[in-house]
């Protein structure tokens, strides 16, 4: 996402937080990145707060900065969400189906083109059609190297490479 560092992807921190409450998930909410965690090629302090009790907990991931003062060095918050282990009240509803799409073209694929800057670890799409209301894509689960985490983070990551990420004025023309 930096274009100019490695950075953690989203569904990396996503994965983290699922992880933390030492359950299986059923539903995440109110997901938020609040910064970007590049990664520095040497060691990297972690730490996640898991505050609440029962089927919903909130999750906090926190990264350590480092500073020139020691005395200002801390943890700080990297991604946070309410992470529900049971269901409950926040159990999610199915949505209905989308309708079907009909002027979906096939796309190149964005990883050759450059449109998506992923390594070959977090390359799960095989196959891609947009249209000016939606997309289709085809993901393989055994393709990528990502190691799997709580939720299968490089293919849960994979769900979003099918947004055209570089192009989306071809959703709305509200987009320049």
């Amino acid at each position: 996402p930096t274009w100019t560092l490695p950075a953690l992807p989203m569904m990396s921190m996503v994965d983290r937080l699922a992880g933390a409450v030492g359950e299986p998930v059923r539903s995440l909410f109110d997901v938020q990145v609040h910064r970007w965690l590049p990664l520095p090629g040497g060691p990297l302090r972690l730490r996640t707060e898991v505050r609440g009790a029962g089927a919903e907990c909130s999750v906090t991931l926190l990264a350590w900065r480092e500073a020139a003062n020691p005395a200002l060095s801390r943890f700080e918050p990297v991604a946070s969400g309410r992470v529900n282990v049971r269901g409950g009240e926040t159990e999610s509803v199915s949505p209905a189906p989308f309708a079907p799409l009909e002027d979906l073209v096939d796309e190149a694929d964005p990883y050759a083109s450059g449109a998506l800057i992923h390594g070959t670890a977090f390359q799960y799409l095989v196959a891609l059609k947009i249209g000016a209301a939606g997309s289709s894509a085809v993901l393989q689960a055994d393709r990528g190297r990502v190691p799997r985490g709580a939720l299968h983070q490089g293919l849960l990551d994979a769900a979003t490479h099918g947004l055209p990420h570089d192009d989306l004025r071809r959703w709305s023309n509200r987009i320049p």
